[in-house]
This record gives C-alpha cells, sequence and structure tokens, in this order.
C-alpha cells in the first residue's frame, strides 16, 4: 500500500492517522462525558431524589403518628372540639400524602424496590385504619381509646419498619449507582489510557514504516551512486515498482545506467576500431621506414652515381676540348692521313656514348626527385 503513496501522502499518513486518532479519542471523551453526566444526574436526580423522598415519608409518617397521639391527649383533655377536628383534618391530609407518594414511587418503582413499596402501602393502609379506629373510639371510651392506639402503634411500628427498609433499599441502590458510576469512570479511564497508547503505537509504527519504506528506496539508490561513482556499471537494477518520487528516481537512475552501459560499449567498439586502425598505421609507419631506409640507400647510390657522373662529364669535357685540340690538330694535320680521322671518329663515338649515359643519368636523377618528393608529402 505504502508503495502506490507519493511522498507527500507518505508524510501526511501519521499526522493523517493521529488526527483520526484524536477524533475517536475526542469523541469516546465526550461520549464518557456524557455517561457521567448521566449517572450524576441519575444520582442526584433520581436516587437521591428518591431517598430524601424516603425520608421524607417516614418523617410525616412519625410525625402523623406523633399527631395522632397528641389528638387523644387533646380529646382527655378536654379541648375544643374544632382543635380536634382540624388536628383530626391535618392527620388525614398526612396520611393521604404519604400514600400519594408512595403511589408515584409505585409508578416509576424499579423491580428491586416494588416488594417494599407494596408491603409499605399494605402497612400503611393498616395503619390508616387502626388510627381511624383510634380517633373513632376516642370521642365514645377513652380506654378503649388507648386499647385501640396499641394496635396503631403495632401497624406503625410495622410501617416504619417497612419505610426503614424501602430507605435502606434506596440508600443500598444510592451506593451501587456511585460504585457503578465510579466502576464506569475507571472504565472509561482506562479505555482513555489504551486509547492513548494505541494512538501513539499505531503513530509510531505507521512512522517507522512509512521511514522504512523511504530509507530502503533512498539507500538502494545510495548504493547504487556509489558502485557508479566507483566505475562498476554492473549493479543490478533496482527494479522500484511504487509511484513515490523516490521509485521515479531510481526508475530514472536505471534508465541512466543503461543509457551510460550502451554509450561506454560503443566507446569500446569503436576503441577497437582505433587500436585496429592503430596497428595498421603502425605496420604502414614500419614499411613506410623501411622504404625511406630503401630510399635513402637508393640516394646514396644516386649521389655516387652523380660523382661518378660528375668526374665523367669533367673527362668529357676534357675530352671534348682534347677532341677540339685534336679537331684543329685534325684540321691542320688533315693531311696526315687516315689514322688521325679514324682516331677522331673513334673519339667521337666515345663523347656519344657518354653523352648517352648522361641522359640515363639524368633521368634516373629526375625519378629519384620526383619520388623523394612523393615520400616528403607522405611524412
Amino acid at each position: 500500500m505504502l508503495n502506490k503513496l507519493r511522498i507527500g501522502q507518505k508524510l501526511l499518513l501519521a499526522p493523517g492517522l493521529v488526527l483520526v486518532l484524536l477524533t475517536m479519542l475526542s469523541a469516546a471523551a465526550y461520549y464518557g462525558m456524557v455517561r457521567q453526566n448521566a449517572s450524576l444526574e441519575h444520582m442526584v436526580q433520581v436516587r437521591a431524589a428518591r431517598l430524601q423522598a424516603v425520608a421524607d415519608v417516614a418523617g410525616e409518617a412519625r410525625f402523623a403518628h406523633a399527631n395522632a397521639y397528641q389528638l387523644l391527649a387533646w380529646v382527655n383533655g378536654s379541648f375544643a372540639q374544632n382543635r380536634l377536628m382540624a388536628l383530626t383534618a391535618d392527620i388525614g391530609r398526612r396520611h393521604t400524602a404519604i400514600g400519594d407518594k408512595l403511589g408515584r414511587f409505585a409508578q416509576s418503582a424499579e423491580a428491586d424496590e416494588r416488594a417494599p413499596i407494596e408491603a409499605s402501602q399494605a402497612a400503611l393502609a393498616s395503619y390508616r385504619k387502626a388510627v381511624g379506629e383510634t380517633i373513632e373510639m376516642a370521642s365514645v371510651d377513652q380506654s378503649i381509646a388507648t386499647n385501640s392506639m396499641q394496635k396503631a402503634e403495632q401497624q406503625f411500628v410495622a410501617l416504619d419498619a417497612e419505610l426503614t427498609r424501602l430507605a435502606q433499599l434506596e440508600k443500598k441502590m444510592s451506593e451501587d449507582a456511585h460504585a457503578a458510576a465510579k466502576a464506569e469512570f475507571r472504565s472509561l479511564g482506562l479505555s482513555m489510557a489504551g486509547l492513548v497508547l494505541l494512538s501513539i503505537g499505531l503513530s509510531l509504527a505507521v512512522t517507522m514504516l512509512v521511514r522504512r519504506s523511504m530509507l530502503a528506496g533512498i539507500n538502494s539508490i545510495a548504493r547504487t551512486v556509489g558502485e557508479l561513482a566507483e566505475g562498476r556499471l554492473d549493479a543490478p537494477p533496482l527494479q522500484a515498482k511504487g509511484r513515490d518520487e523516490i521509485d521515479d528516481t531510481a526508475r530514472a537512475l536505471d534508465h541512466t545506467i543503461a543509457r551510460l552501459n550502451a554509450a561506454l560499449h560503443s566507446v569500446m567498439n569503436a576503441v577497437r576500431s582505433i587500436d585496429t586502425a592503430s596497428q595498421e598505421i603502425a605496420s604502414g609507419n614500419l614499411d613506410l621506414s623501411t622504404r625511406t631506409e630503401m630510399q635513402a640507400g637508393s640516394l646514396e647510390q644516386t649521389a655516387s652515381t652523380m660523382e661518378t657522373l660528375t668526374t665523367a662529364v669533367k673527362d668529357n669535357a676534357s675530352n671534348a676540348r682534347q677532341a677540339s685540340e685534336l679537331s684543329a690538330t685534325a684540321a691542320q694535320l688533315a693531311a696526315r692521313g687516315g689514322q688521325a680521322v679514324q682516331q677522331a671518329v673513334t673519339t667521337m663515338e666515345s663523347i656519344q656514348a657518354s653523352s648517352r649515359k648522361i641522359v640515363e643519368i639524368i633521368g634516373v636523377i629526375d625519378g629519384i626527385s620526383f619520388q623523394t618528393n612523393i615520400l616528403a608529402l607522405n611524412a
């Protein structure tokens, strides 16, 4: 997957993951705050309110029970009838209020609360009945009313016990709600710590993966460049398969090395051709040197021939002078006979042969000069 990402995307991967994890962490923290708020609201608005309501009901029952004893005392004291009726009505209102509160409790009660609430309602009904009978008898016979009040006292003790049991249950449920909220807070804290550690671990893991992915390509390029700097062009290709800038550089480097190898092979072939041509040139130079030495020998022979020719020319000139002298002498001595003429003819033939030899030597000299000029131009 990392091979398909560009460098910018790889560098943004770890921060993006951190942002996602931070968002999840914030959402979890918000959820935890909502749950804690709900738990606090449940404890304050439900459990504490119900506990306070049970305490109020118990207080109202005790106060109403005290009013019942007060009513009996007022009956014995011959208090005014209107005060007795007012106190009786107040006791009835308190009992009705207690019954209404227990009825509202029963409507919103949980499964564990229903049994003690129903028992309290039953005990309240029995107690109200006993108190009503006591109030009715108090106006007739005080002793009977006292005995009836003892029965009402027993009913009140049962009602108070049920209300106390309900209060203890409400207290226990409040403590359980507090313990549950505390445990939930602890669980939330552990979950948040786990999410933080998970975020750090995932961030480090993604960072290390991105680092290893990038360094692998960079190290491969560095090794190839190092081998290229040392003159080794037989390094294996990088074979980059990713789509980021590092793999693009690796592919470009492979292409460059391939082109460089092709260029070096071309240069090596050219060098081989140049070496062959150099060997041929060296062989030609050796042949030229040999021919030059031969030409030098020929020139030495030509020089020797020229010296001989010069001597011959001098001799011919001397012979010519002699011939001229002899011709003069022959002219003068023409009369001397055929022997002198024959000698002159022989001398002229010798001169003619020498002239032909001079012409041949001059031709040879011209050929040697032409070859010398060609050799000089080749050199």
